[in-house]
């Protein structure tokens, strides 16, 4: 913490340039950026916690007074699974009628794999097997099984992302036709 004298202001001032000239660019071409607890797009937080100065304070952890800060750190509930292994994932739309894209995040390059199993642990479908790069990646499932290109039925489904020796893994969710 830090002893602001009476009458000082803070302020703060960010830009993000999601545009082809900034090379630290994830995505290339630039895609929609959107807001919120959900997204996996990039996003920059800031804020100010302030109090009136007590003799004392200065011996307070803000530290570990802010791990439990669910702005700050969001349960992780909230995404279909985060992990600390190299790999990140989240599908959207979830529940969904037609397409299901996988989202997957590489702390690094290498072969991965995407799969998708039913309830009773049968593999249903193989999205993607081949080499990628770390970043931002993802697959897409149409609905339908590698045994012939038949629709499955709706439901609940699972996708396993595996990466060297890491594995990641969510719940998707088939639903009926209208």
């Amino acid at each position: 913490m830090k002893k602001i004298p009476a009458g000082y202001t803070l302020r703060s001032s960010h830009v993000y340039d999601n545009t082809t000239n900034n090379p630290n660019n994830p995505n290339n071409p630039p895609q929609m950026v959107t807001a919120g607890q959900t997204t996996a797009d990039e996003m920059l937080f800031d804020a100010f916690q302030w109090m009136i100065y007590q003799t004392g304070d200065e011996n307070i952890d803000i530290g570990s007074l802010l791990l439990n800060d669910t702005l700050l750190n969001p349960p992780t509930s909230i995404y279909e699974n985060l992990s600390a292994s190299g790999i990140s994932s989240f599908a959207y739309p979830n529940p969904f009628e037609a397409k299901i894209k996988v989202g997957y995040d590489l702390k690094f390059s290498g072969n991965v794999s995407v799969e998708i199993y039913n309830i009773y642990g049968n593999k249903v479908s193989t999205l993607s097997n081949k080499f990628e790069i770390a970043g931002a990646n993802d697959s897409e499932w149409n609905g339908k099984n590698d045994a012939g290109g038949a629709k499955v039925p709706a439901g609940v489904y699972f996708y396993i992302i595996r990466s060297g020796k890491s594995t990641n893994s969510g719940k998707i969710v088939l639903m009926p036709n209208k």
